[in-house]
């Protein structure tokens, strides 16, 4: 799909550049907090012990910031995962016309609305499939040094990362305990996550990626939650939404959370979200509309691109 997209705010890094050291702490970070710290990879396994076997590699990218800078991210991903068995893998896609009807709803009942994305969605969301998948990882991971290298983990927890790092092998094969990024399925574990968290709060799911929550009598919903993939849009009174957005936040944990008030903007699955006011909010598909390619698209149906009028 990246062929689709122009103007990427994630540019793949060069191998000059990854061999360069530009990466360095950014697996470091990668495998000790996100793998390692979310036990993400449970007990080792051998092969009879698992459906199927998948190796590990990594994904070194530049996302670009704001300020026009750049910074280096890493993925620790699953490749090759050619086995044929059944999992469920569906999550669904939010409809524009749904965007449309959550956004008239929060709007018509004076709702405070709220965006926010869950940090690390895949690598906390439990495997809860019958059947199991073993990674087998690298030979040769990233070296864990003795001295802290970074400013925003204690000295205490990086010891006990340390620690559980140690615990892996190189080469090792372990059995896969979360949602693994490049498995078919690791978006399902976390949507499946999403939907048992929200209906512990109360909410039901009414459609795709869509939850509400209304009185045990009936009645008018008093809060919504619309989903696509970890990214959230949410709906509440105001206070009732505040309280919403902290324990959502508490149970899933966000990267970044706000409230879209008078004037200002938000993107969400592909909808540009402008709240004028509390009586009116804007939608539009223009940004996601000039960021598509549609080029490579007639290359692939070999047919001409017409010419426009």
């Amino acid at each position: 799909m990246s062929r689709f997209k122009k103007d990427s705010t994630q540019l793949p890094a060069t191998k000059e550049e990854i061999d360069s050291g530009s990466h360095k702490l950014a697996t470091l970070k990668e495998w000790l907090v996100n793998i390692v710290g979310n036990r993400t990879l449970g007990r080792r396994v051998k092969r009879n012990e698992v459906r199927a076997v998948v190796g590990m590699g990594w994904r070194c990218t530049w996302k670009e910031t704001d300020d026009g800078g750049r910074k280096p991210k890493a993925r620790f991903f699953t490749k090759g995962f050619l086995d044929g068995r059944l999992v469920d893998t569906y999550v669904g896609t939010p409809s524009v016309a749904g965007i449309n009807i959550v956004c008239l709803f929060i709007m018509s009942t004076g709702m405070e609305m709220g965006a926010a994305d869950v940090t690390a969605a895949f690598l906390t969301s439990k495997d809860h499939n019958a059947e199991r998948v073993g990674a087998t990882l690298p030979s040769v991971l990233p070296r864990v040094p003795e001295v802290n290298p970074f400013k925003d983990i204690p000295d205490d927890k990086y010891e006990e990362l340390r620690r559980m790092a140690a615990e892996y092998e190189p080469g090792g094969t372990y059995l896969v305990e979360m949602g693994l990024y490049g498995l078919p399925c690791a978006a399902q574990f976390f949507d499946h996550k999403l939907e048992g968290v929200c209906k512990e709060l109360g909410f039901k799911r009414m459609d795709t990626a869509i939850a509400v929550k209304a009185l045990p009598e009936g009645g008018r919903a008093q809060a919504i939650v619309m989903n696509w993939i970890d990214d959230l849009l949410t709906g509440a009174p105001p206070k009732e939404h505040k309280i919403l957005q902290e324990t959502l936040n508490r149970r899933l944990g966000f990267g970044s959370v706000c409230v879209i008030g008078e004037g200002l903007e938000r993107k969400f699955s592909g909808v540009d979200i402008s709240r004028v006011s509390m009586e009116e909010i804007h939608l539009s598909q223009v940004s996601y509309l000039k960021n598509t390619d549609t080029a490579p698209l007639w290359e692939i149906l070999k047919e001409k691109r017409p010419s426009k009028p």
